[in-house]
Order: structure tokens, then C-alpha cells, then sequence
């Protein structure tokens, strides 16, 4: 019998957001008692005073409920490897799932490949999703600032706007127009940690609990109209002080996709090959969740910049909605082929 397998999770923010404080609330949750954790050794992490052994190449630190923390000086394919056996006693896996936690400076995306597209790792973990902390009162000026933070919510299943309750709800509403504009499938939840009160704490860490134990993301935030929409969003590059916009700066640019008709498999097909065949570094993310003609089951496909990860047929529907949706996130160069791509799926079938 094979084995399940491990889930893994990534938390990304920019430099001040709130990562390591959300992640020393987040482990103590008795559903994540036995988690690896697995954080950057330059990252702003306040973790130094649970250290309680070293080795040459990692710190390891065993948290507070059975968590496991590693501080990575290497290669995270190797860690992560390793992992299974490092952190085994009597021949037994120590944990249940992986949270990784980037630097505030970090991008995702080949943190995502790694884990999704590499096939001695995909034998024995499974990505999950990204959690991404957006600070309430900065975010809106730190993402027309930072390129980095602007990957950072593109690429994320889970927006936390962190600190809400140090800011006014007209600010937080305009933030998260904002962060819509650039990712229009993330689900989104203001908070303030610790959380102000039980039906706040139970709804952060019920959100958590999707992202990190659920099946898969079902992009449930895409905008339920039927159809294609498509939205642009910002330069690319955000000239500096004084300096004057080029005209011809290729803008960010996403695309929904909704529709409640299955799609034929011949062209589902024909759509996914054009698809691989125009993915390039220009493509940030492309994520469907797709039923066909031949068969319910969801199928699962993604693409992070140029790299195609291998279509999953899910086992079951995450959601009571089982109708097919696409969100990609991208520079208008490649996203508008996509899109006008994507129009071929609703035409009607070949008599």
C-alpha cells in the first residue's frame, strides 16, 4: 500500500507583515501539533530562544505542542528528503505535514516548482497552497512599492491582512480592491493576532485548516458571473521617484474563466497544449479546475511561470459548485492569448 502523502504549505509576506507571529500561533493549534517547520536562516524569524539542538548544516528546534523547526542553510529538495528520516524516531515519521516560511523578501514561485514539479519529491509530499500576509496599514503602499510583494499575493490561495484591527475598515476595503485586482481567486480575511475574540480565532485558523489539510484550492473567490473576464492590473515595474512611466510597459493582466457545461476532453486537450506551448517566465500562474464531458471527477491543472505541473484527476468535487473555473495571472503579452484561448472551450461541440 503507498503511502500518504505529506502535505506541504508555504508562508510568504512581506518584510514586517506578521509572518513569524501568525506561525507561533498557528503550530500551537492541536490539529497542527505535529508539524515540520521549515523557515529561511535569513528571514526575520524570532524563533532563537526554542533552539534546543544543532547540527552542521540545520538548526532543529522542537517547539512547544510537537512541532518540529528546521533552519534551512541548504537546498530544500535535500531538506525536505532528508527530512523523513532526520526527524524519525524508532523508524517513525515525527510529522504529519510541512509549513514552510519564506524570507519577507522571498518569491514564491521557485519554492512552488520545487515542491510541485520535482518527482522525487512529489513521491512523498504534496503541495497544499500559499498563505501570504498582507500588513492592513502598509500593504497598499508596499505592493505599488515592492515587486516582491506583489508575487507574493499573486501566487497566493490565502490572503491574511494582518494587524486589522490597528486600521480603519475604509483603508482595509481599499487594500483589498487592491490585492483583488492582482489575484482574483484568493480567499481573503482581515485579522489581528492574537484574534480578538473566539469567532475571530476560529475563523483564522479554520482558513488555515483549508489551505494546509484541504484537497485542493477549488478557487472559489473567481467571480461567480459565467464567462470570461479579464481585468488589467498594474505595470510590471514601477518607475522610481522623478522618473518618467514608459508608455509601453507591459501591464499585469488576469483572466476568470466560470462556466456550468462540461468541456470535451478533444478540446480540453487542444486548450492545455496551446496553453504549455505559450507558458513562460511572463505567466505568473495559471490554476483550473475543469470538468469534462467524459467524466466528473475535477480535473486539477497548473502552471507556475514556465513551469507545467502534471494535471491531478481529483477524487471528488472541495465544493457543493462543480463548475469549471480558470484564473490566470500574468503580463497582458502572454495572459490576452490565454484568454482569447480559453473562448474555444464554450464553442459548441463538433456534430
Amino acid at each position: 500500500m503507498t503511502a500518504a502523502r505529506i502535505p506541504v504549505t508555504l508562508l510568504t509576506g512581506f518584510l514586517g507583515s506578521g509572518k513569524t507571529t501568525l506561525l507561533n500561533a498557528w503550530v500551537k493549534q492541536p490539529a497542527f501539533a505535529r508539524s515540520l517547520i521549515i523557515v529561511n536562516e535569513f528571514g526575520d524569524v524570532a524563533l532563537d530562544h526554542l533552539l534546543v539542538a544543532h547540527s552542521a548544516d540545520q538548526t532543529v528546534v522542537e517547539l512547544p505542542g510537537g512541532c518540529l523547526c528546521c533552519t534551512v542553510r541548504g537546498d530544500l529538495q535535500k531538506t525536505l528528503l532528508d527530512a523523513r528520516w532526520r526527524f524519525a524516531r524508532g523508524g517513525q515519521r515525527q510529522f504529519d505535514r510541512v509549513l514552510i516560511e519564506t524570507t519577507g523578501l522571498a518569491d514564491p514561485a521557485p519554492i512552488i516548482n520545487t515542491l510541485a514539479a520535482n518527482d522525487p519529491l512529489a513521491r512523498h509530499y504534496q503541495w497544499q497552497g500559499v498563505v501570504t500576509t498582507v500588513d492592513a496599514g502598509q500593504g497598499e503602499a508596499t505592493l505599488k512599492r515592492f515587486a516582491e510583494a506583489r508575487r507574493q499575493v499573486a501566487f497566493a490561495d490565502l490572503v491574511l491582512i494582518t494587524k486589522a484591527d490597528e486600521t480603519g475598515t475604509a483603508a482595509i476595503d481599499s487594500l483589498i480592491g487592491e490585492i483583488r485586482t492582482r489575484n482574483p481567486s484568493a480567499a481573503m480575511l482581515p485579522i489581528s493576532l492574537p484574534p480578538i475574540d473566539e469567532v475571530a480565532r476560529n475563523r483564522l485558523f479554520s482558513a488555515l485548516t483549508a489551505v494546509t489539510m484541504g484537497d485542493a484550492q477549488p478557487l472559489n473567490q473567481v467571480d461567480d458571473t459565467t464567462g470570461l473576464r479579464i481585468r488589467k492590473i498594474h505595470p510590471v515595474r514601477i518607475p522610481e521617484a522623478g522618473e518618467t512611466p514608459h508608455a509601453d510597459a507591459d501591464a499585469m493582466t488576469s483572466f476568470s474563466w466560470v462556466s456550468d457545461q462540461p468541456v470535451a476532453s478533444e478540446k480540453l486537450a487542444a486548450w492545455w497544449a496551446f496553453v504549455q506551448t505559450h507558458a513562460n517566465e511572463r505567466l505568473l500562474r495559471l490554476k483550473a479546475l475543469v470538468r469534462t464531458t467524459e467524466k466528473p471527477e475535477p480535473q486539477l491543472m497548473q502552471i507556475v511561470q514556465h513551469r507545467v505541473h502534471p494535471t491531478i484527476t481529483l477524487a471528488d468535487w472541495p465544493t457543493p459548485d462543480h463548475r469549471s473555473r480558470i484564473i490566470a495571472i500574468g503580463e497582458s503579452s502572454v495572459v490576452d492569448k490565454l484568454a482569447n484561448a480559453t473562448k474555444a472551450l464554450e464553442s459548441a461541440p463538433a456534430v
